[in-house]
């Protein structure tokens, strides 16, 4: 078709053309023409040549308008094609991929159940899922090939709008051509009969001539394109041969490689089929050892179950007399306030009373006070060896010392003196303190009471502390000798240190100076700060000392009895400031009997103390009150009344902590 139209502009210009040079020739050849015909015949060749050249124009670009709106109609009803085959491709895939078929009529359900074995069913899957790519890429090729015939479908919807504006500019250049050509008909209307005759006869002519040269140029090239349609079918037949031929040896090929393929996938599951009956021995072979395992594990966690039990029963009996010993210290405890407030009331009594007396009987009684303080802090010994006014002695045992109490001493020579306790009823915790306050009436032996082996011989209105009246055979021992323990201190002589004091008034003369014990035990057990013989300064560490050696050598005392002031013994009984003493001392490192003393020693430990270090409390606000050695992990090893015997303790859960010492 659009061969067809362009012969036809082809001839239409040819015969323009040989018309406007016809009639050109003629008009010069007849030589009768005048000037203004022959102007008025050139003005009207060229208005013709242009009206045919519109016409021609606008004619083809009507018939390539047309063509172009054919090819968008059959271009549009592609694209609807290529849509409903791809909304059909995609709706084939979503169907496939919850139904599968395998081998036309098998459902995916029965390749899972309907598999002979695991190569098989792999084999099965993996066809599956290739033919769901082959579905994807089919889709895709859809997709693909439906974007192109929208892309074609656009770009001749340009070629359309193009060639409107090519037709509606041919359609103005026509109506001009038109109007010239009108307004030369018109001028040639007004030229003569004759003249007019003549032209259009020659016009006629030249018009004959030129439509049989076109038809003959139409024929010419008509046989061309011809020749050239066939030379070009002939030259596709032989392009179309081979690529038939390619098509033919690429098909073969592939043929060969599909077989192969075969082959190889045939090995493959036969290699596969072999490999799974391995690993279904090697699956079994882990099974019996699992099953095997996992009854040792269970007898395992049986007897950890069982241990676990017992642990928890022996836990819960441990919680239980922990309870009770809380619960017994707590009462005791009780009774240590009961007592410090009885004691506190009756102060509190004696000032109120010494507030009434005259100033002269105070003046008397702070001087007797005065000097009885002097005799406690030094001792006069008028003759060597002799028992003199404000010497001291101690007897351990926790006592209740009644109004008129006595006591009766004997030495070693067997001389015997009484001496008598006028002071209010009291506990006295620990040991018995006997003061003597004046010159006693010795009786027996040399005559004169001698501090060599001294005894107590007696005593009356002293109970123990369960219940019953002390006698004879119960009291006797040995006391220090005099001048070897501290004076027993009252508030006119409160060491620097914050030991526990007892508070009262001064004593009146004649009256024996009351002597103060720890009258509220550390809610640990511990002891509170008191009067023991030990030597000011610690001597040098062996070279043995070590925080590790000094640990272990703590270990071994780990269940030894506590007893508030005892034996004081490796291994039989011991308090919180004689344990570390012994420990230490192992080492060569001598220490006071006394937690006040040996806080005073070493030097101060900044940050967590480590092992081998001293650690103190002060429990109750009553000073230094306890000690113990610190491990370096956060716990002590220490004597305690709460637990009765050494342990181990968390520093954080003894109350007062007040820092660490270091000596080695």
């Amino acid at each position: 078709m659009p061969r067809r139209v362009n012969l036809v502009m082809l001839l239409g210009l040819i015969t323009v053309s040989v018309l406007s040079l016809g009639l050109t020739a003629g008009a010069q050849t007849a030589g009768t023409t005048e000037d203004d015909l022959l102007a008025a015949q050139e003005e009207l060749t060229g208005i013709m040549m242009q009206k045919g050249a519109a016409e021609a124009a606008s004619s083809n670009a009507t018939n390539e308008l047309n063509e172009l709106n054919n090819e968008i109609s059959a271009t549009t009803g592609e694209l609807a094609e290529a849509d409903a085959r791809l909304a059909e491709s995609q709706e084939r895939l979503s169907g496939q991929a919850q139904q599968m078929y395998v081998s036309g009529n098998v459902a995916f359900l029965d390749v899972l159940v309907g598999a002979e074995d695991f190569t098989d069913f792999t084999n099965r899957v993996t066809l599956w899922a290739q033919i769901l790519v082959q579905e994807q890429a089919k889709l895709q090729e859809l997709q693909a090939a439906r974007d192109v015939v929208a892309a074609e479908l656009d770009e001749r919807q340009t070629l359309l709008d193009q060639r409107a504006a090519t037709v509606a500019d041919s359609e103005a250049q026509q109506a001009e051509a038109e109007a010239q050509e009108a307004a030369s008909q018109e001028f040639l209307a007004s030229l003569s009969e004759d003249l007019r005759a003549q032209l259009e006869a020659e016009q006629a002519r030249q018009a004959e001539e030129a439509r049989a040269i076109g038809e003959q140029a139409l024929r010419d090239l008509e046989a061309q394109q011809a020749a050239a349609e066939q030379l070009a079918a002939e030259q596709l037949d032989a392009a179309q041969a081979q690529e038939l031929e390619a098509a033919q040896a690429a098909a073969e090929e592939a043929a060969s490689q599909a077989a192969l393929a075969a082959e190889e996938k045939k090995a493959e599951r036969q290699a596969a089929e072999q490999a799974a009956a391995q690993a279904a021995a090697a699956q079994q072979a882990r099974l019996d050892a699992q099953n095997a395992a996992a009854a040792e594990r269970d007898a395992a966690l049986a007897a950890a179950a069982e241990a676990e039990e017992q642990a928890r029963i022996a836990a819960q009996e441990a919680a239980a007399a922990r309870e009770a010993t809380e619960q017994a210290e707590q009462a005791a405890a009780q009774q240590r306030e009961a007592a410090q407030q009885a004691l506190a009331e009756q102060a509190a009594a004696a000032q109120e009373v010494l507030a009434d007396e005259a100033a002269t009987e105070q003046q008397q009684q702070a001087a007797a006070a005065q000097q009885a303080l002097a005799a406690k802090a030094a001792p006069v010994q008028d003759t060597a060896g002799v028992v003199n006014p404000g010497d001291q002695f101690r007897f351990e045992g926790e006592y209740t010392i009644n109004d008129g109490a006595t006591v009766t001493l004997q030495d070693s020579d067997g001389t015997q003196a009484t001496a008598i306790d006028n002071q209010n009823a009291s506990i006295i915790e620990g040991s018995i303190v006997i003061t003597i306050t004046e010159a006693l009436d010795a009786t027996g032996g040399d005559g004169q009471l001698s501090d060599q082996g001294l005894t107590i011989a007696d005593m009356t209105g002293i109970t123990a502390d369960s219940g019953e009246a002390v006698g004879q055979e119960a009291t006797k021992g040995a006391l220090t000798p005099p001048g070897s323990p501290t004076p027993m201190t009252t508030d006119s002589a409160q060491p620097a240190s914050g030991d526990n004091t007892a508070s009262g008034p001064a004593p009146s003369p004649g009256s024996p100076t009351p002597t103060t014990t720890d009258s509220a035990q550390p809610a640990s057990g511990d002891e509170a700060a008191a009067s023991k013989p030990a030597p000011s300064t610690a001597s040098a560490p062996t070279a043995s000392a070590s925080g590790s050696a000094i640990i272990q050598e703590a270990l071994t005392y780990m269940g030894t009895p506590y007893i508030f002031e005892g034996p004081c013994e490796r291994n039989v009984a011991v308090d919180c400031s004689c344990f570390t003493m012994l420990v230490f001392g192992k080492f060569g490192i001598v220490l006071q009997d006394d937690p006040v003393s040996q806080y005073g020693m070493g030097t101060p430990v900044d940050g967590p103390p480590q092992a081998g270090d001293l650690v103190f409390w002060n429990e109750g606000g009553a000073g230094i009150t306890h000690v113990g050695i610190a491990t370096g992990n956060g716990t002590t090893i220490h004597a305690s009344a709460f637990a009765g015997y050494v342990t181990e303790t968390d520093i954080d859960l003894i109350p007062g902590y007040v820092g660490a010492k270091r000596l080695i």
